[in-house]
């Protein structure tokens, strides 16, 4: 088997940390997000694999130094879309089922029961599910009886169907799925999928209870970053707290928190430097910035200074720029 990562998107919700890095690069718990979909296709021990690039492929790239699995790459000049991505690519795919899954997601299942009850099923596509909570923001995703995917983003009248599903990113795909992708851009779930299940076509789904979540938006990735570190038992990484006053705390590497500093609920990337005293509380620090001595921090995320047309929405400081956590998304403005 062979399989594709998606990693060519702008990530614009999860501003302003992919402005640094793109966001299958983005680090969760000090490891690149894509490297956590390596971990899927690993389930299936699939040692060929395309990753598609666009918006700061070097980051990715960079992500991927070291890995175990034949990579290929495919740029895109423009971003083709998830079924434009996988069509682009027709040669690499041999004559049996292949994974496609996102760049930018955590997901603890294995892929072996997936992929047969994929094979058991004849169905063109597989795509791999998670309960839905009505709080969710996600579009969802309803399925038949029978296992077949029969409506997305709404019931259909006279059946409810409660909450329905998440769709997590990640399907398996026969290969005549590529008679049906055009050149050129389109989206598997909107062109693909969703002609195919309004023709009652072979599309299934596969209903998991494996731990899932993406990093949307910037409020999102501090929120599963804790969460997952409070998963593995740990108040901070790497390591304990080594009797600093921090607590869950996500440290990057060289990073060292001077005495005095108060670190709570954090992620601070690889390369930041701390004057003491400093109180941060509920940010991220992405970058190599410096902050200075008693700084007092709360509910931010905080970047190195960008240059023009970027304009921030927090204050900006010499050495770094904030932008509020959780508020109006940073934008790409023009100079005034």
């Amino acid at each position: 088997m062979k399989g594709m990562i998606l990693a060519a998107g702008l990530g614009s919700r999860l501003r302003p940390l992919t402005w640094i890095r793109a966001k299958p690069a983005v680090p969760l718990l000090n490891r690149p997000l894509i490297r956590y979909a390596f971990d899927l296709l690993d389930s299936l021990r699939i040692r060929e694999v395309v990753v598609n690039l666009h918006h700061l492929r070097g980051s990715v790239t960079q992500a991927l130094e070291g890995v175990t699995p034949t990579v290929r790459f495919s740029p895109e000049r423009e971003i083709l879309g998830t079924a434009g991505a996988v069509g682009r690519v027709r040669d690499f795919w041999g004559p049996e089922p292949f994974v496609v899954c996102n760049g930018k997601i955590y997901f603890e299942q294995d892929l072996g029961p997936v992929l047969a009850a994929h094979q058991e099923s004849r169905a063109l596509a597989t795509l791999v599910l998670v309960p839905r909570k009505p709080e969710d923001p996600f579009r969802p995703v309803f399925l038949a009886g029978d296992g077949r995917i029969r409506a997305f983003g709404q019931d259909l009248p006279g059946r409810p169907s409660g909450p329905g599903y998440v769709f997590t990113g990640v399907q398996i795909l026969s290969p005549g799925v590529l008679d049906l992708i055009p050149e050129g851009p389109s989206d598997l779930v909107k062109h693909i999928y969703e002609p195919l299940v309004a023709q009652r076509g072979p599309v299934t789904g596969f209903v998991s209870r494996a731990h899932w979540f993406e990093c949307s938006t910037p409020e999102r990735y501090l929120e599963k970053s804790m969460e997952l570190l409070a998963r593995r038992g740990l108040n901070a990484l790497p390591g304990g707290s080594g009797g600093m006053d921090c607590h869950q705390l996500v440290r990057g590497r060289g990073v060292r928190v001077p005495e005095g500093t108060s670190l709570e609920r954090c992620v601070v990337w690889d390369g930041a430097r701390l004057g003491s005293r400093c109180r941060l509380r509920d940010s991220i620090v992405a970058g190599e910035v410096q902050i200075p001595a008693g700084t007092r921090l709360a509910q931010v995320v905080v970047t190195p200074p960008f240059r023009e047309p970027l304009r921030p929405t927090g204050e900006t400081h010499p050495d770094y720029w904030t932008w509020p956590l959780g508020r109006r998304r940073p934008g790409r403005e023009s100079r005034r």
